[in-house]
């Protein structure tokens, strides 16, 4: 059962920082499947397999524009359907495939960004992966590799961008680069300013998730996680899920720090980013 925090007894925020760095010492092993939902749409990648790394990155590049990761999603699931997010198939270039990736996204790629521009920089990338790497995006990062030249590898990849930081994240919490320091997997997205605000770390007078600045959150996790998201995201991807009262109940081992006053009244003005609710979870 949620125990209440009352107003002048709130816990600090060390200790709440401590409980959850506790808790993912037991949650760290995560697994190959990589798999992302938003809203209603569902993308699932096994990364023991070569095709599903490289599908890994189609979809890091698609999200690396001002989109909604549900659209980048739907796009990769179009394309997927297609067959046109196969390494070999893009690494040849064909103009035929061209054309019909850049149909893909006239279509379903509703973002803040050039769709010629975006097209090429799936045909790049599948090059990239070939010419540079083997064919296996993991080759990108060596064991003992310092963390700068992986993030400033990944960079080379047209429109990659900060999801570089995204990417590197995924590949080390889903056990492909183990070794990877945790200054190159900051990514900032929602699960991670989910956890970060319900547990008080930041946006204490924010509506919304989106009024929240990325710097403070960058503050918070240096200051209390040191520099390491991988238990924010864990928290706030896996267990601050609206309507969901048994994780709190039973799985949540940071529940007694959670901001029960504000989620009482974030009740009536939430919104939901990326498929994610700031409102209450239960």
């Amino acid at each position: 059962m949620w125990r209440r925090v009352t107003r002048g007894a709130e816990p600090s925020l060390e200790a709440a920082a401590r409980a959850l760095r506790e808790a993912w010492r037991e949650w760290r092993t995560e697994g190959p499947r990589f798999i992302l939902r938003r809203g209603r749409e569902e993308v699932q990648l096994d990364l023991t397999e070569r095709q599903d790394r490289f599908g890994l990155l189609l979809l890091a590049i698609l999200a690396g524009a001002k989109v909604q990761e549900a659209t980048a999603i739907a796009t990769f699931n179009a394309l997927r359907e297609r067959g046109l997010t196969g390494l070999e198939r893009l690494a040849a270039q064909d103009r035929e495939d061209e054309q019909a990736v850049l149909a893909v996204l006239q279509e379903h790629y509703r973002a803040l960004a050039n769709k010629v521009q975006k097209a090429g920089a799936l045909f790049a990338a599948a090059e990239r992966v070939t010419q540079r790497y083997g064919g296996d995006l993991r080759h990108v990062h060596q064991p003992g590799q310092p963390w700068q030249a992986t993030l400033k590898a990944l960079r080379e990849f047209p429109h990659l961008k900060s999801r570089a930081y995204w990417l590197c994240r995924e590949m080390r919490r889903h056990g492909l680069w183990p070794d990877l320091e945790p200054q190159a997997c900051i990514a900032v997205d929602t699960p991670v300013k989910l956890a970060l605000w319900r547990l008080g770390f930041v946006g204490r007078e924010a509506a919304f998730l989106r009024d929240i600045p990325t710097g403070d959150c960058l503050r918070a996790i240096e200051r209390y996680f040191g520099g390491d998201p991988l238990p924010l995201f864990h928290q706030g991807d896996q267990l601050c899920r609206q309507g969901q009262t048994a994780l709190c109940a039973g799985q949540c081992r940071v529940a007694m720090y959670c901001r029960w006053e504000r989620r009482l009244e974030a009740g009536t003005n939430t919104e939901q980013p990326f498929g994610l609710s700031t409102g209450t979870c239960g």
